[in-house]
């Protein structure tokens, strides 16, 4: 039964004066992405896919680095868009919109694409890609949100917004399919 590694990036060099879209990975979300390669051998991933956006095609280099797997960049992996969006440095404000992301999910509340916009780009991106590598487990660095989304759509008794919440940097819940339709969890977050 093939496994899907869903990896939330790293943690990136956090600058608020530009979209979170174009940050780079910070050098200790480089150093935590090392150690964080050894978690996910025991799933044998053969393939990495990987946003384009910096801070996770840098995870994913170093991933596939210290897996000794090839990866290849999917654009429609990327983060849901909300470059229009300022930098909140308030968490609790940055939370309570993402809570209304999650709890609106057909309603444009923030960014530039509903929830729903950015769950369904994710999982045709991913789809598309894992198609040509149906038997085997591969791993795909993205961003918390559209693996919230698509976990809680595939899973429906996972809350999205529970599951974004818990995430760390880097991540990874683990899922299992036989049919690309139908997925059991084996790791969430902890």
């Amino acid at each position: 039964m093939p496994k899907l590694i869903l990896i939330k990036h790293a943690k990136p060099l956090i600058t608020p004066d530009t979209p979170a879209k174009s940050w780079l990975l910070s050098e200790e979300g480089q150093h935590d992405t090392e150690a964080f390669a050894l978690t996910l051998k025991p799933y044998q991933p053969q393939q990495i896919f990987s946003s384009p956006e910096p801070k996770a095609l840098e995870t994913a280099l170093t991933l596939t680095h210290a897996l000794k797997i090839p990866f290849s960049i999917v654009d429609d992996l990327h983060e849901h868009q909300r470059a229009n969006e300022p930098y909140d440095s308030d968490r609790a404000v940055f939370i309570n919109k993402m809570k209304n992301l999650f709890n609106n999910p057909d309603k444009l509340v923030y960014g530039e694409e509903t929830a729903n916009q950015a769950r369904t780009r994710f999982h045709a991106g991913l789809l598309g890609a894992w198609r040509k590598f149906r038997d085997n487990n591969i791993a795909v660095v993205a961003h918390g949100t559209v693996i919230s989304l698509f976990v809680a759509q595939v899973i429906p008794t996972i809350d999205g917004f529970a599951l974004w919440n818990c995430l760390k940097m880097p991540d990874a819940v683990v899922l299992d399919t036989v049919d690309f339709s139908h997925f059991t969890l084996v790791k969430g977050c902890e």
